[in-house]
């Protein structure tokens, strides 16, 4: 069924043809509701006159309409007119790959940052359990803008079997691609299960990578035989060509990382796109500044060694990026002691060196701990030892914190658990038996004290200085710990002797996590924050594994991407580390969404206001989860793509969707400052501060008259203030302490202050704009948070603070009974925190959006480092 410029499919007007092919033909069209072009991809009679493929075409459209991700085409629309199915998708302007490509291929660096993309998009797909199944240069396309985008994803089952096979023929069968005996893809892409009709997963799209960048690389195909059936049997039982030339053109690893998606057997290749995506980052990365120098420095040696492990999987590929600082320095070699999906927190050798223990969050348990041999693959869960954490090893015992902030030593070979302390935020093992503990005590003050042994203090921090990450030095004599802050990650590395002499070693970290003394003990060596890097995916920061002596001298040990954490150093040099990676998600429900959905953007989705209709919300990108400055989004239902607003943190929405209030700088930081965005024509407009220096948090009233943000001065200064838009001053609007701020709908604020003797948040009252006496609302808990007012103003939501999962409650507010009105919660459990990020709820209560924290990680053993 051809289509004449002209013609109507549904609300589309067909414009030009674009293109045809096995799939379908398709067209430029335009949609006149929202004023764009799309693509219209129209499928072919085949697919119309079988019931079977038209039900899959159905249920694969649905599928590929779900995902939402900058590398992968966004599916806006699906419909069907005189009987022919199609597909509606954003209007792409620049050629496919294979259009792109060459005899000699792409220059290293170009190949590198499409292959980092695609990677990106499959890692996406395949979080929502999607396959492609037909990855290869005709199906991805490169736009005008260098932006990668991966095509009919999800649609690749549609395709038929040929009479006879083709080095270039799509070759498919009708039943699903998970049936035994089937065979699925394009001959010279296929990876060896597809070839042999086996069920295929994620990891038989990424040897369909590997071929793709293997091409992009040499411009020569991986596979390739004179028939098809020669093909085939290539990629079963043959190994491509090397990549390298004598130019030195394509670095060592990138050929060590295709070599790895090329692994016959799928157990052998990258354990996920996410993993993949990461080693190519950590090239991306190392190329960047010395390109042609790769193989000869010491970072080359580290990845050609590396590489060559035999258990080296994706996550270590990752360790590619240590940057040994100086040349000549020992390479490390690293090993992966854990593989199931969820979070390691703290792990210890043991005395003989040959064990270790470790405690873990995976999949949706608590934290248990486990101990090892590292000669052996498999982890024993100890027993009595659920929700709890390790802190220490020693003399055939381990330390173990259990959720209630009970201490207990617990015989590793089975046995009671003897009680130590109560209320312990952390601890450590001396090496004699003394035991190390700090402990946040509300009363008489709010204070954290360091005990060493264990009723002595040594150490008493008043405020927000937390106390963490202890460990007693090797002769006994000392504690190095983090200083911290409430909320953060900052501080500081110190060390206290016996006589509670305080020495700081590192000061003003952004980001420090874990720590440990050298074998000697005349250093402590601890993980920090590195430099922040942009437009990193996942990966934020260039974390850093340093050594500081007790002088203050710094050293750098190791430097990669994603989240290093140091856990222990053994006498003779191995360490223990985990290695992985923290995101910010959002899931929710806009409008015309049937279902719950992922509103997840990039690597760290803060969902912050939400238009009353549904169909516009404002969100976060990166921030605190990507370690660079946050830029805000609008994504409005409709659009192929959320609108990038600018730079800066989007803090509020007005209830029409046409106003968002972004603050710039940090939080509570002298300069910081708010303006009003404005989605449309208008400038920007900054937002008045009066005589205050530093602000925090602000929001739009629902009839977007006034602004309410908290100012962050002096203490006497410190509370809620409010303006009158569009050019009022702010004034004083409630008592010191006191952060007040409105929620969807009408109604009056929610104020909270801080409670002296626990040191926490909770809701104290209501206040009206309009003045009057405050009211009390005993029907919000103090583990809960008003999130909106209900459209017809007797009712109000109110969401629990710790998620997921995700609960609302709507409450009557005359007779003050509450109905449950949403329970929600991530398909995947793993690594999810259970504290709330954000949540934003329209008055109605039917389209909402919450974000939350997911952290993974595994855990190595390195060895070499000096």
């Amino acid at each position: 069924m051809s289509l004449s410029p002209g013609a109507k499919l549904g609300p589309y007007e067909v414009l030009a043809p674009l293109g045809a092919g096995g799939m379908g033909e398709v067209y430029r069209a335009r949609d006149p509701r929202l004023s764009r072009d799309v693509a219209i991809k129209l499928l072919p009679d085949s697919v119309t006159k079988d019931p079977d493929r038209l039900r899959r075409f159905e249920q694969e459209a649905r599928s590929a309409g779900s995902l939402n991700h900058p590398g992968l085409l966004t599916v806006l629309d699906v419909g069907t007119t005189d009987g022919s199915p199609y597909i509606v998708s954003e209007l792409l302007e620049g050629a496919t790959l294979r259009m792109l490509l060459g005899k000699t291929g792409l220059p290293s660096r170009r190949a590198l940052d499409y292959a980092v993309q695609i990677a990106r998009g499959l890692a996406a797909a395949h979080e929502k359990g999607i396959v492609h199944r037909d990855l290869k240069p005709e199906n991805i396309f490169i736009t005008r803008d260098e932006r990668a985008k991966i095509l009919d994803f999800g649609l690749a089952k549609l395709s038929r079997p040929t009479e006879g096979f083709q080095a270039e023929s799509s070759v498919d069968t009708v039943p699903s691609p998970t049936t035994p005996g089937t065979v699925v893809g394009t001959v010279g892409y296929m990876s060896p299960e597809q070839v042999q009709g086996l069920p295929v997963s994620t990891a038989s799209d990424i040897f369909s990578f590997g071929a793709v960048l293997y091409e992009m690389l040499s411009g020569q195909r991986a596979f390739k035989g004179d028939t098809a059936v020669e093909t085939m049997n290539a990629i079963l039982k043959e190994d491509p060509p090397e990549l390298q030339d004598a130019s030195g053109r394509i670095p060592p690893v990138l050929e060590r990382i295709v070599r790895r998606c090329l692994e016959k057997r799928p157990e052998a290749r990258f354990h996920s796109a996410h993993d993949l995506g990461l080693a190519l980052e950590a090239v991306s990365g190392a190329t960047g500044a010395r390109p042609t120098a790769v193989a000869a420095t010491p970072r080359g040696r580290l990845l050609a060694a590396i590489a060559a492990a035999v258990l080296l999987t994706a996550t270590a590929a990752a360790f590619l990026l240590g940057e040994r600082a100086a040349a000549g320095r020992p390479t490390p070699r690293y090993r992966q002691l854990t593989f199931r999906r969820g979070v390691v927190t703290k792990a210890r050798f043991a005395p003989d060196g040959q064990t270790i223990a470790y405690s873990a969050k995976w999949d949706d348990a608590s934290s248990e701990v486990f101990s090892a041999r590292l000669d052996l693959a498999a982890a024993q869960a100890l027993p009595l030892a659920q929700r709890a954490d390790l802190d220490g090893q020693h003399a055939g015992e381990a330390l173990v914190q259990y959720e209630d902030g009970r201490l207990a030593r617990l015989p590793l070979v089975g046995g009671t658990p003897r009680d130590v302390a109560e209320d312990v935020a952390d601890a450590d093992w001396g090496p004699t038996g003394d035991i190390a503990i700090s402990r946040y005590h509300a009363l008489p003050k709010p204070r954290w004290l360091l005990e060493y042994p264990a009723g002595r203090i040594l150490l008493e921090s008043e405020g927000s200085r937390t106390l963490r990450d202890l460990r007693v030095s090797p002769d006994g004599n000392r504690v190095a710990l983090v200083m911290g802050t409430f909320g953060s990650r900052a501080g500081d590395v110190v060390v206290v002797d016996r006589s509670g002499q305080r020495s700081a070693l590192s000061s003003d970290l952004r980001e420090v996590a874990g720590l440990s003394w050298s074998p000697d003990g005349r250093e402590v060596w601890f993980t920090a924050g590195g430099t922040a890097h942009k437009g990193s995916g996942a990966i934020g920061t260039l974390k850093e594994l340093r050594a500081v002596s007790l002088a203050g001298r710094e050293r750098l040990l190791l430097r990669m991407a994603g989240d290093l954490t140091l856990n222990d150093v053994f006498p003779d040099g191995r360490v223990l580390v985990s290695h992985g990676r923290t995101r910010v998600e959002a899931r929710g429900k806009l409008a015309g969404d049937e279902k719950e959905r992922d509103l997840t953007y990039l690597d760290g989705t803060y969902p912050v206001g939400i238009s009353a209709d549904g169909r516009s919300l404002l969100f976060q990108e990166g921030g605190q989860a990507g370690g660079a400055e946050s830029t805000t989004y609008l994504r409005r239902v409709g659009d192929s793509s959320p609108i990038r607003l600018g730079e800066g943190d989007g803090e509020a929405l007005s209830a029409d969707g046409g106003t968002a209030i972004v603050r710039f700088g940090k939080l509570c930081q002298s300069g910081s400052r708010h303006e009003l965005l404005f989605v449309g024509a208008d400038a920007p407009r900054e937002l008045s501060r009066g005589g205050l220096d530093r602000v925090g948090w602000a929001f739009l009233t629902s009839d977007a008259k006034h602004v309410v943000f908290f100012g962050c001065e002096m203490e006497h200064e410190s509370g809620s203030y409010i303006l009158d838009l569009p050019d009022g001053r702010p004034r004083v609007f409630s008592p010191v302490g006191t952060l007040c701020y409105p929620v969807p709908g009408r109604g009056p604020l929610t104020c909270e202050h801080v409670k002296d003797d626990q040191g926490q948040m909770v809701v104290s009252e209501l206040r009206s704009l309009d003045g009057g006496d405050p009211q009390p609302a005993p029907w919000i808990g103090p583990d809960e948070q008003l999130v909106a007012w209900s459209t017809d103003g007797g009712h109000a939501f109110v969401a629990y603070r710790v998620a997921p999962p995700f609960r609302v409650f709507r409450v009557d507010l005359a007779t003050k009974r509450r109905e449950p009105w949403l329970d929600s919660a991530p398909a995947d459990p793993a690594g999810i925190v259970p504290l709330l990020i954000q949540t934003t709820l329209t008055p109605d209560g039917r389209y909402y959006a919450y974000g939350y924290l997911r952290e993974l990680s595994d855990l190595f053993l390195v060895e070499g480092l000096r």
